[in-house]
């Protein structure tokens, strides 16, 4: 599969602006800068909030930001989604997986495919971050300033001799 990536991203058009919908106002040139940047933010973000206990929370995060950057038009790609929500009950990222729907079937539909891709992707971020937003809204007091992966390590450092 790896000797196939390069000829793969070529035929799905991650060179320029076309494929990352929600970076459309973008140079096409700075697109697949500004989405590594997005990704590598994220997975920084990720890694200070993940909770050691609960890995697939984190690996939702990081593939419903990847998904809302590189917007795959093939529903099935959000299969691998869907099973790490369920695994880490985070339901607020299905919409992202459910916006793959509209740009699939834009072309039957007589739809813009890039207009329509980027309006269900669009609206699938919106909904994550503001459902992530009720949630810093209402956290619970206790933890370690809301980072999960920091009130874990002062569980494991207090239980210790």
């Amino acid at each position: 599969m790896l000797g196939y990536l390069g000829g793969y991203l070529g035929e799905e058009q991650y060179r320029g602006a076309a494929r990352y919908p929600l970076l459309g106002p973008l140079p096409a040139t700075w697109a697949p800068a500004a989405a590594l940047l997005v990704l590598g933010a994220a997975a920084a973000w990720t890694a200070w909030r993940a909770d050691p206990e609960s890995p697939a929370a984190g690996a939702a995060t990081m593939v419903g930001v990847a998904f809302c950057v590189v917007a795959p038009e093939y529903p099935w790609y959000a299969l691998l989604l869907v099973a790490l929500l369920a695994a880490a009950d985070r339901p607020r990222w299905l919409a992202v997986a459910a916006a793959a729907w509209p740009a699939y079937l834009a072309g039957a539909l007589h739809w813009d495919h890039t207009a329509t891709q980027a309006i269900a992707y669009g609206v699938a971020a919106l909904l994550v971050a503001a459902a992530a937003a009720r949630g810093l809204l209402t956290r619970r007091p206790g933890g370690a300033a809301g980072y999960p992966a920091a009130a874990s390590l002062a569980r494991r450092s207090s239980a210790s001799p």
